[in-house]
């Protein structure tokens, strides 16, 4: 069994999961790249320690927030197969089906709903001139995730397949989906906060008595013409299957436009 001070280093490594990405195997180096330490003790025969990084060198992606719920799951099976209590036959299962669907579940709830948040509220924070207050909110939410990756480690390392249960209860799917109702109203929040700053630096705001008198009809009008063309590329892109670099790219030449015309180009054109 690797002792505390090899399951720390596995533990640390974790972080580098995504260092050795590639096109053939993914993040397959980094995975094994963590693993290494355990597996030398786990089999100390070269023939066996070697169908073992054979096993993980096989294609491997997933959320990088999972790598250590997934690598201390990994050492607990290994642990037990190294024992002749788990065939390998099941290892290979098990792993190719965790992998892809907490690879989708952390797609989903991680990326597209927990890191909106935070990019929302602090640039909410930053906008207002709360940069200190952004700051600790980022560095507090790093120290989140942190957790949430030592946690995980844990909880795979000690439960093994058990773990899968504990995460069904999570019920990160639905959650996410909240966040995302959340992300909607933080996002009007810092539309709004964008409008109603002004100042030397600053948009002048809807709200702020220059901007109310610089914000003519006629520029909400252009401004109300670049939101729906706005809308209707990206539905058009999504239809076309447009790769996404050129799709955010095409977003933000429209949103340019859309605050150059109705903050800058009436008052140049009159």
């Amino acid at each position: 069994m690797p002792s505390a001070r090899i399951l720390w280093i596995c533990f640390f490594r974790s972080f580098l999961v995504g260092a050795g990405l590639n096109a053939h195997g993914m993040q397959n180096i980094g995975l094994l790249f963590a693993l290494w330490p355990a597996l030398r003790v786990l089999y100390p025969s070269s023939e066996a320690l070697s169908l073992a990084y054979r096993r993980y060198a096989a294609h491997y992606n997933c959320h990088a927030w999972w790598a250590p719920f997934l690598i201390g799951m990994f050492l607990n099976l290994e642990t037990a197969h190294s024992r002749g209590i788990l065939p390998a036959e099941i290892l290979d299962r098990f792993r190719n089906t965790t992998i892809h669907t907490l690879s989708a579940v952390g797609d989903s709830a991680f990326s597209g709903s927990i890191k909106i948040l935070w990019a929302l509220s602090t640039a909410i924070f930053a906008v207002s001139g709360l940069i200190w207050t952004a700051i600790a909110w980022s560095a507090l939410f790093l120290l989140g995730i942190t957790a949430f990756k030592f946690y995980g480690f844990v909880l795979g390392w000690r439960t093994g397949l058990n773990a899968l249960h504990h995460v069904k209860r999570w019920n990160l799917i639905n959650r996410g989906d909240t966040i995302k109702y959340l992300n909607a109203l933080l996002l009007a929040g810092l539309f709004l906060c964008l409008l109603t700053q002004s100042g030397p630096g600053q948009w002048p705001g809807l709200f702020s008595p220059t901007g109310a008198a610089g914000l003519s009809a006629r520029s909400f009008t252009i401004f109300s013409a670049c939101v729906v063309l706005f809308w209707s590329l990206t539905l058009l892109a999504a239809r076309l299957h447009v790769p996404r670099f050129f799709a955010s790219l095409l977003i933000v030449i429209i949103l340019a436009l859309a605050v150059f015309f109705v903050y800058y180009a009436p008052a140049t054109i009159c």
